[in-house]
């Protein structure tokens, strides 16, 4: 009988290439430390085109921010869903169960990353799992040099201000709304006047747009999960991001899949060919 690593790292791996992520990759009850609770919590709506050569068809996920006290955090919402639920079945002696739910009962989602913001203070610190390796890295929370515009418009009836800013090999567009006293907004970016409501790239291959803002409706904790994370730099995660891709069909070998499934993880994982961050040597 296969022992839970084994199992779980073969789901992760078919549904991370062949379909989409659902976000099982690891046990879901770690020891975590709470660093504050959310005050608010901002859903925005993301949509980018992963294929380069194909960008008439881009996807879409629901992405959140929960805003707390001098720091923030931002994920998938169905990251978020996932893990409070496997870890609520996890504690309750039901892992196999939650492992075992059909596919469609599941939260699915392509990104398993975690942002947090002004933690450690004056810090960006992102943390990702790169297949079995829990990684984790710091920026300067000061990394964007906006550039602020005079040009305003209205956005979903929020007032809002442009300003642009070059980022990690793309120039994004950002409108903020200086009514929301927020110096925060989706992914990395922050540093506004105000909350960043609309996000893109020129090129239109990514956007976020703030659909909903306000309080949870209970008691929602952020929270630093104790995973044994693995401190590197910025330059070697992307490294090891790469590396990963490059050697897809050996990863999925190694993880027991078919010819046939690995032929097919191949397929998929060279459409993921435009990343978010397109500088590969920061």
């Amino acid at each position: 009988m296969k022992t839970y690593k084994t199992k779980i790292f073969q789901i992760l791996l078919t549904v991370m290439l062949i379909i989409s992520v659902d976000v099982v990759g690891q046990f879901f009850d770690f020891p975590a430390k709470t660093l504050g609770k959310a005050e608010l919590i901002a859903t925005y709506s993301f949509k980018w085109r992963e294929d380069s050569l194909n960008l008439k068809f881009p996807r879409q996920e629901d992405m959140m921010l929960m805003l707390g006290n001098n720091m923030s955090v931002f994920m998938s919402l169905n990251f978020y869903n996932n893990f409070q639920e496997g870890r609520k079945y996890e504690q309750e002696g039901r892992l196999d169960e939650y492992l075992s739910l059909p596919y469609d009962k599941r939260y699915r989602t392509r990104f398993s990353y975690t942002i947090y913001k002004n933690f450690p203070t004056g810090k960006i610190l992102f943390q990702d799992k790169v297949m079995d390796n829990f990684l984790q890295y710091e920026e300067d929370i000061n990394a964007f040099k906006w550039v602020l515009s005079n040009e305003t418009s209205t956005i979903s009836d929020y007032k809002v201000q442009k300003a642009s800013v070059s980022y990690g090999g793309r120039n994004w567009v950002a409108w903020y709304c200086a009514d929301l006293p927020f110096s925060d907004g989706p992914y990395k970016f922050r540093g506004l006047p105000g909350l960043i409501v609309k996000l893109y790239d020129t090129k239109n291959h990514y956007e976020f747009e703030l659909v909903h803002i306000g309080k949870p409706d209970k008691e929602t904790l952020i929270e630093l999960s104790e995973r044994g994370w693995m401190t590197t730099s910025k330059k070697n995660f992307l490294k090891a991001e790469d590396s990963f891709r490059e050697n897809i069909i050996s990863n999925a070998e190694k993880a027991g899949l078919s010819s046939a499934s690995q032929q097919t993880a191949a397929r998929n994982m060279a459409k993921r060919n435009n990343p978010i961050e397109l500088d590969r040597n920061p």
